[in-house]
């Protein structure tokens, strides 16, 4: 696990630290109460630490519903991320506050791995779409900032 000093050495070098929630708790068990606790606690603490802006979360375990998905956006999230499986089960992709991830493991093979990070998913365009929104994307560089998920000639 990392200290807060080598987040903020991390943060100066480019990278970015977001919420996942503040224990990894199973969302989908809490009441809203809990989930606002949640939210905000990561939030806050990420913030405080970091001195950043905490817009994002990626769900634990990729899991989310409706109820969750609305908590986490009136808690001032502008998206939330869920393992792609999830996604897939739930609805068309492209709602902010479901964008799909994928996991990477030390058992992820290259191949898979390359395909995951040049953004040949069948739900590329919607990535750069959702980039494009956020004013992540950077023409002038071939791409985005988000590590290749809009790959130039997206």
């Amino acid at each position: 696990m990392l200290s807060w000093d080598q987040a903020r050495e991390m943060e100066s070098a480019g990278f970015s630290f977001q919420s996942h929630s503040r224990n990894h708790a199973e969302l989908v068990r809490l009441t809203r109460s809990e989930l606002v606790n949640q939210f905000v606690d990561s939030k806050r603490k990420i913030e405080d630490e970091l001195e950043g802006n905490v817009r994002y979360l990626a769900y634990p375990w990729g899991e989310f519903n409706r109820e969750i998905e609305a908590t986490l956006l009136a808690c001032g999230y502008k998206a939330g991320f869920a393992t792609h499986s999830h996604v897939g089960k739930r609805r068309e992709l492209g709602e902010l506050s479901a964008i799909p991830r994928y996991e990477i493991t030390p058992f992820t093979r290259r191949r898979d791995f390359k395909i995951i990070v040049w953004g040949m998913m069948p739900w590329k365009e919607k990535v750069v779409s959702f980039v494009k929104a956020l004013g992540l994307y950077e023409p002038a560089r071939g791409g985005c900032r988000w590590g290749g998920l809009c790959h130039a000639g997206a």
